[in-house]
């Protein structure tokens, strides 16, 4: 559920609560002043009102926290559905992969070990409520056998990184200050926060990919 969705389903649940509560008590002023003027105890006798507003906490408390719960336990079923279906892409085609996910992009890139071929798939994470995550782009680039590829997501700002790591990239890090720690001997597939990064080789020299003709920005259409 999104932010403001639960922002009014919890504003519309405490003003419901409150007249509820408002009319129990009004209720309950009523069959006291009955009682006293009659001079003897209720004939059916009413839950105290603290004990009634207690309750209505503990209920606007499990409206408020099992949606969370509920949209925290789809989350990590959703990423690990995709997962495996990756998995599984990855043994039918024969090929190694590699995969990674965040809250709102995932994406996997497939290729074989001698690095003689290759093949990608961009995901997005979309919908209200139930969201799930749906395919953007796919395929094969000359940018990731000899670069790197990036989509740069116009949503969420992040920047999903391809590559076939024939630059033998070893460290990417952010301007923010966040590092990404890679295998220079291996393919990778890498989501960055939004913001800029610097990439480094083996040998910690900075790479320029703006003056590498295979580096390729695509910004995803919604």
């Amino acid at each position: 559920m999104d932010l403001g969705g639960l922002v009014r389903a919890v504003s519309l649940g405490i003003i419901l609560l409150v007249y509820i509560l408002q009319g129990y008590l009004k209720l309950y002023e009523k069959k006291i002043n009955q009682a006293v003027e009659q001079g003897r105890p209720m004939k059916k006798p009413m839950v105290p009102p603290f004990k009634v507003a207690n309750a209505l906490k503990v209920v606007l408390a499990l409206a408020v926290f099992l949606p969370l719960i509920s949209d925290a336990a789809a989350s990590i079923n959703r990423d690990r559905n995709l997962e495996r279906s990756v998995e599984q892409q990855a043994a039918e085609k024969q090929m190694s992969v590699a995969f990674v996910a965040s809250e709102d992009s995932a994406a996997a890139l497939y290729y074989e070990e001698d690095g003689s071929d290759h093949t990608f798939a961009l995901y997005e994470c979309r919908g209200t409520i139930f969201k799930e995550y749906v395919f953007l782009h796919g395929g094969s680039a000359t940018s990731i056998d000899r670069s790197v590829r990036a989509f740069r997501m116009e949503e969420s700002g992040e920047l999903v990184l391809f590559s076939m790591n024939k630059l033998r990239i070893a460290e990417i890090v952010c301007h923010h200050g966040e590092a990404y720690h890679l295998d220079p001997d291996s393919p990778f597939v890498l989501i960055l926060p939004s913001g800029g990064a610097d990439i480094y080789d083996e040998n910690g020299d900075l790479i320029d990919l703006k003056q590498n003709e295979w580096y390729v920005v695509t910004t995803k259409g919604i």
